[in-house]
């Protein structure tokens, strides 16, 4: 390594993608994120959405995208980055976590026929308090790393609260009917394949929502995508093999 390099090394390391330590040069993830890290298979034994073990899933009921795909399993680590990320103004991990994001959509196949890729919107108010939307932020990192166009296509119409201290009936009612698609991307949304993007999956609430409301506005497909998604506690990543 030439001293050029090693300088550049040291003033700019290279970081986990899933946690954020400095790691080698030449690797994306640390021993700890390549565990948690998802790997999707499709077929027998094996959910059609999430492309994990059935018994295993997060998926319940009726879906409105196709397929549901996440880098990582929110839990260790990686859960840490996502909410320092999230509520901590930590911008930096979402370009690391989009990169494995941009992964898990190559293997998983729905980068392949994308046409446009739109993030989970956030009310105005809850944006102008915490400064910026997460899932924008992941949105537009993908959309550099694949060259598949960025549109902030979508809006949300009512102020709820968050989700994450609700169960899922209540998740259901929270975001019901709540998005709407701006009127100046309709003929972008229009016959397009969209991945909606957000941060993490838990009940898929908000995503199914928002997956329903690119469909009647004329989307031809919707495909799921996030950081990371909650696992059923009895399969979490520390106890089983991906």
């Amino acid at each position: 390594m030439s001293r050029i390099d090693k300088a550049a090394s040291f003033l700019f390391p290279n970081k986990c993608c899933g946690c954020g330590k400095v790691i080698s040069a030449d690797e994306e993830l640390c021993r700890e994120c390549v565990k948690a890290r998802v790997h999707f298979r499709y077929g027998r034994g094996f959910c059609d959405v999430c492309g994990q073990k059935r018994n295993g899933c997060i998926c319940t009921g009726r879906h409105f995208f196709i397929k549901a795909v996440f880098a990582f399993f929110y839990s260790g680590k990686v859960k840490n980055s996502v909410r320092s990320f999230k509520f901590r103004g930590r911008l930096f991990y979402g370009r690391l976590l989009a990169k494995q994001m941009f992964n898990a959509a190559a293997e998983s196949g729905i980068i392949r026929n994308a046409s446009v890729i739109v993030p989970i919107p956030m009310h105005p108010l809850k944006k102008l308090r915490r400064g910026y939307n997460q899932a924008e932020v992941l949105a537009k990192e993908l959309s550099k790393l694949s060259g598949v166009p960025y549109a902030n296509a979508l809006q949300k119409l009512t102020f709820s609260g968050a989700q994450h201290d609700l169960g899922m009936l209540e998740r259901t009612g929270n975001v019901a009917a709540t998005f709407e698609v701006k009127r100046k991307y309709t003929p972008m949304i229009e016959n397009a394949n969209v991945i909606l993007v957000d941060d993490i999956m838990t009940t898929h609430a908000t995503l199914n929502e928002a997956a329903k409301t690119l469909l009647i506005f004329g989307a031809d497909s919707v495909n799921a995508l996030a950081a990371a998604a909650a696992p059923k506690k009895k399969t979490a990543p520390e106890n089983r093999k991906l």
